[in-house]
């Protein structure tokens, strides 16, 4: 190669110096002679850092959900302890820790509250002693400790959690995951409690009110304004 060819192709070439500077603090991870403030300038224009970003907080996150639901997992009334309840309601109440006449109201359908039934609707986490309870069918009650799930609410459950998956496709995932993912993983668990023969029967006996109970529940018509 001749001379000038050689200064040819050193002409072509060139040093980006913010880009090489930002290489070399995406690469330590710390300020390297100048303020922590600008160190956070040059990773908030890095799509490798803002990436790396993202998924460290998709990851607490997601231990944050699964510590929630460790804490609180609503407990299921069986076919079989109901048929049991019907031979011996108050042995049945304090099997589960509640008086006589709570119980019977509970497995009566009266206390429902679309995917669970409240064991206390007079007595909310969420709106305090004496009021009447302005908890989200869909969220606070899925993490409620006034919460028990019986089979008759499988059929909804099944449905809420074949819609949530469905807006899981057609939704943004950050919008998905803010809104739904914590009710989403707790029905999961939920419906986890049942056998797939269960929830294939349940799937089969969802009624055209119950689907519109659900569109009603996703889209917070149920709730309190």
């Amino acid at each position: 190669m001749n001379e000038q060819a050689v200064a040819g192709a050193d002409e072509g070439l060139s040093v980006n110096v913010h880009r090489l500077r930002r290489t070399v603090l995406e690469r330590g991870g710390k300020p390297v002679a100048h303020t922590r403030e600008t160190f956070h300038n040059y990773l908030r224009t890095s799509q490798p850092a803002v990436e790396r970003g993202r998924v460290v907080m998709r990851e607490a996150l997601e231990e944050e959900v699964a510590k929630a639901r460790a804490v609180q997992e609503i407990p299921v009334l069986t076919d079989e302890f109901l048929a049991r309840a019907a031979e011996d309601p108050e042995r049945a109440a304090a099997d589960v820790g509640l008086d006589a006449e709570t119980f019977a109201r509970l497995i009566s359908g009266e206390q429902d509250a679309v995917l669970v039934g409240c064991t206390d609707p007079e007595n909310s986490p969420v709106t305090g002693p004496g009021k009447p309870c302005g908890a989200s069918f869909l969220d606070d009650c899925l993490r409620c400790a006034n919460a028990r799930a019986l089979p008759r609410q499988l059929p909804v459950q099944i449905e809420t959690h074949r819609r949530l998956k469905h807006l899981q496709r057609d939704l943004d995932p950050r919008l998905w995951s803010h809104r739904h993912s914590e009710s989403f993983a707790r029905l999961s668990d939920l419906l986890g409690q049942y056998t797939a023969a269960e929830r294939a029967d349940a799937r089969e006996r969802v009624t055209v009110t119950e689907r519109r109970l659900v569109d009603d529940l996703i889209n917070g018509r149920l709730d309190l304004r």
